[in-house]
């Protein structure tokens, strides 16, 4: 059974979205595919429920692409649907096996489903729906802050490093959570051989972030971090920021 947002959730978030600035709710609106430059107006939106939502999400259950892309969950938790002209955007909301919620879209058009990046609804729309109807403050990411932490320490490249030290402090943080990347950053405040204290960055290899996904050891960050004790500019003045805030003393890489 498809489970819809209740009448009063979906009456306090058409509120939210009336009392919003004329730029957000201009976002909001705007659930149309990256290729179809014209935005509707507001009065063109029609939510479905009921019997219309359960048709467009059947549709994103019988699709490959969606199962693959919506795959590891342990749990569906919603659904929310607009029409848009011949446009449909559907939105779910999942929990992860690590127990964080996230949310995986497509669009549907004459009943099929397009799940690749540019044909999905505008990054804007779905973190509005995710805010404001189900208070999602990250989006696509399934892990959780120390799951992700533990995992990258336990890739190739980063365990080789760490090989021998004694890591005193770690941090994840989410770099970019879109529909197209959701990535994390990492340090470490590490204790080296020489009892010399650094902080050990993991960015991606292609990008300021590890790209968290499906690789072939599992969910994750495969053997796509990429470790430095060199600090690029891209993390100077987070990793000033950290050894400020959680008292990274002493260290030796960072001036």
């Amino acid at each position: 059974m498809t489970t819809c947002p209740s009448p009063i959730g979906l009456l306090i978030f058409g509120i939210l979205i009336g009392f919003s600035s004329s730029a957000n709710a201009q976002s909001v609106t705007a659930c149309l595919p990256r290729t179809n430059s014209t935005a509707l107006q507001p009065s063109a939106r029609e939510v479905l429920s009921g019997d219309g939502l359960e048709i467009q999400v059947r549709e994103l259950k019988a699709s490959r692409e969606f199962n693959d892309a919506v795959n590891p969950y342990s749990k569906v938790l919603d659904w929310y649907a607009e029409k848009q002209g011949d446009s449909v955007c559907v939105i779910g909301l999942f929990e992860s096996p690590w127990g964080v919620r996230f949310v995986q879209d497509a669009t549907v058009v004459d009943g099929r489903v397009y799940t690749s990046y540019q044909l999905r609804p505008l990054d804007a729309w779905v973190k509005a729906i995710a805010a404001g109807l189900w208070g999602l403050t990250s989006y696509y990411v399934r892990l959780t802050p120390a799951e992700a932490l533990d995992r990258v320490r336990k890739s190739r490249l980063v365990s080789a490093l760490l090989l021998g030290t004694r890591v005193i402090d770690g941090i994840a943080e989410i770099d970019e959570d879109t529909a197209k990347s959701h990535t994390w950053r990492f340090a470490l405040f590490v204790e080296k051989r020489d009892r010399t204290r650094a902080v050990l960055v993991v960015s991606g290899l292609t990008s300021n972030g590890v790209q968290e996904g499906q690789y072939v050891g599992g969910y994750g960050f495969g053997n796509a971090a990429n470790p430095s004790w060199d600090i690029p500019l891209y993390f100077s003045d987070w990793v000033h920021n950290l050894i400020v805030s959680r008292n990274w003393t002493k260290v030796t890489n960072v001036h």
